[in-house]
């Protein structure tokens, strides 16, 4: 199961977070892990799901947010919603781009049809 559709801002007195949204059985869904929880590894897992948690927190790390104990921080919504950009950009090739197609990407560019990073 993909998580692209599956990754949500919150914010939480003026700190903005990406959260992976996770279906629970008791409840449904609700937010899960922040995107750049955890130790950030050079070479990605073998396990899709933790490729595509690995994917989203190095592209992330490449636009160099704050990270405090808890994952990546944001102090704008214009910041958290450009990672969320480059998040979900990452998801969808399955591959993790170039750094400045990142930064491309969180600075509102669309790569063009075709484009394969």
């Amino acid at each position: 199961m993909s998580h692209q559709d599956r990754l949500i801002i919150d914010e939480t007195l003026g700190i903005s977070r990406i959260f992976w949204e996770v279906y629970g059985d008791e409840y449904g869904w609700e937010m899960g892990a922040v995107v750049g929880e955890g130790r950030l590894t050079k070479n990605p897992p073998k396990n899709l799901e933790d490729r595509e948690v690995w994917l989203v927190n190095k592209a992330v790390a490449t636009l160099k947010p704050d990270r405090d104990e808890t994952g990546f921080r944001f102090d704008s919504q214009t910041e958290v919603k450009a990672a969320l950009r480059v998040a979900k950009a990452a998801l969808k090739s399955n591959k993790l781009w170039p750094d400045w197609a990142i930064k491309a990407k969180a600075a509102g560019w669309h790569s063009p049809k075709g484009w394969k990073p």
